[in-house]
């Protein structure tokens, strides 16, 4: 899979199993049936560790580990439980090519 902004730049390459668009200058990316995040220059921010994750959304995105689902920061902190069983995200299509 591979994803770039409106202008071509790819931004994420296709080494990666699955991906999300880009919230909070951040996407969730699957690699070896782990998630984690990269900014926009590809670089890990998020190790690759969770079960599920989700894109920003403010300041949090919603990640699951093992059976637990909590929110995080964009460092990758545990901040809050997720007390929802199902998260539906608004979606957004937005590149930024900077």
């Amino acid at each position: 899979m591979e994803q770039q902004t409106k202008n071509g730049k790819v931004v994420i390459s296709c080494k990666y199993d699955d991906i999300t668009g880009f919230s909070q200058g951040l996407s969730a990316v699957k690699l070896n049936e782990k998630w984690g995040y990269i900014d926009t220059n590809g670089k890990v921010v998020i190790p690759f560790k969770y079960d599920n994750a989700g894109g920003f959304f403010g300041e949090l995105a919603w990640v699951k580990l093992d059976w637990e689902k909590f929110f995080i920061d964009k460092n990758g902190k545990k901040v809050a439980p997720c007390p929802y069983t199902t998260i539906y995200p608004r979606y957004r299509r937005e590149y930024d090519d900077s």
